[in-house]
């Protein structure tokens, strides 16, 4: 086999080996919900990511957002 092929095929394997651990390892961030008391009594849930210390931080998405939920 020709030298040439075999750095342009390993290269391509390499390429999506590496493309696919990104997709894979980014899509879950953790989150947690807080009760939070307002001064007119009402109860307003707030959703914020939190950091999973088993987890690598290459393979980590944050954004640092908290959502209200319903």
């Amino acid at each position: 086999m020709n030298t040439r092929n075999i750095v342009k095929k390993s290269l391509i394997g390499l390429s999506l080996l590496t493309a696919g651990l990104c997709v894979s390892g980014c899509d879950y961030v953790p989150h947690k919900t807080y009760d939070i008391q307002t001064k007119n009594g009402e109860t307003i849930k707030l959703s914020c990511p939190t950091l999973d210390m088993n987890r690598s931080r290459f393979t980590y998405l944050y954004n640092k957002e908290c959502y209200l939920v319903p």
